[in-house]
């Protein structure tokens, strides 16, 4: 849909047609305004963008097992298979660049050109105004709200929270959930080894053994716990091959944890100070990443816990003005 020119023939293209089916306003008619349209345009760049380093990475796996078949190792195979990155450049250059630095007319240059121009009306066109205050109330189009009224939510959700991690996630209750003393927790910032938190702090010492304190409630017979998973439960299981899960039962408790990460993401972004932008709420690691490319966003200090995101609006703006413009526009 993508890898070819348009040439005196744009309105033949398939995804040009996509793109403008895309730009209805289906309930009042008529067209998209830029404010709306822009974000639909570069949903589906990013995406192809996805598609296109996929596509590198399924060309080099497949040139690694074809190579295999004919006799060669896998070393080898690896070394000869074409990369990644080489893969992209292919793909950037013949139909991801637009036409102004040398690429050809596809449709990639066209919705980057729509996007640009809709760009352009967006950041000088002012917004209506949907926000004000009356008192202490906060007026959003036909909403209103006070602030005792979000702490009143605030708590709330913390009851809740609370009460979903100790019933319905670690079956326990106020009594047998372990006491963790966050003030006596030690953090080190400065360290970026992959894989480390300040779990992994030799100075921190916790009543229980976090990655194996659930796996053992399950086993105990006494509390019925693992009846809950297990088939007959774990007292006739002599081994792994002996264990029959209840699939069901897995799932609803996964659901259950996607639940208590939704409702904690909520609480982080009320109550850890200024509100953060999706982009910057959902960067944030608990761990370091691999060979520390991505640091961790999670820190203890002096008893508190503290959220440091990875995106910053200014230091963005100032990174890409800095890089190369070809790169930005048609790639970054």
């Amino acid at each position: 849909m993508f890898d070819h020119e348009l040439k005196d023939r744009e309105f033949e293209s398939g995804i040009i047609s996509v793109a403008a089916v895309l730009g209805l306003e289906v309930e009042r008619g008529g067209w998209r305004s830029a404010l709306s349209y822009t974000p639909v345009l570069s949903a589906i760049i990013t995406t192809l963008r996805a598609l296109v380093i996929y596509r590198a990475y399924g060309d080099r796996r497949r040139s690694i097992e074809a190579d295999i078949r004919q006799g060669l190792s896998e070393v080898e195979a690896k070394r000869r298979a074409p990369a990644i990155v080489d893969g992209v450049d292919v793909m950037v250059k013949r139909f991801m660049t637009i036409r102004d630095f040398g690429g050809r007319i596809t449709p990639m240059d066209r919705l980057l050109y729509q996007r640009t121009y809709g760009m352009r009306i967006r950041y000088t066109t002012k917004a209506e105004g949907t926000v004000s205050w009356n008192g202490n109330q906060v007026l959003i189009d036909d909403k209103k709200f006070d602030m005792d009224g979000i702490r009143t939510v605030v708590h709330g959700l913390v009851e809740a929270v609370r009460e979903r991690l100790h019933v319905e996630l670690m079956f326990a209750d106020d009594d047998t959930v372990p006491a963790v003393d966050i003030s006596s927790l030690a953090d080190n910032p400065a360290e970026i080894s992959e894989g480390w938190s300040f779990l992994n702090d030799t100075r921190n010492v916790f009543p229980v053994d976090g990655r194996r304190w659930m796996w053992r409630r399950l086993a105990k017979e006494d509390d019925g716990i693992g009846e809950r998973f297990v088939e007959g439960g774990f007292g006739n299981v002599r081994g792994w091959q002996d264990i029959r899960w209840k699939r069901r039962a897995i799932k609803q408790y996964f659901q259950q944890v996607r639940r208590f990460k939704e409702e904690l993401m909520v609480l982080v972004h009320l109550s850890a100070g200024a509100p953060a932008r999706a982009t910057e709420l959902l960067s944030i690691r608990h761990t370091n990443g691999v060979e520390a490319r991505n640091q961790r966003g999670v820190f203890i200090d002096n008893g508190t816990v503290s959220f440091v995101t990875a995106y910053h609006k200014g230091f963005s703006a100032n990174y890409r003005r800095q890089r190369n413009y070809h790169d930005s526009f048609v790639f970054g």
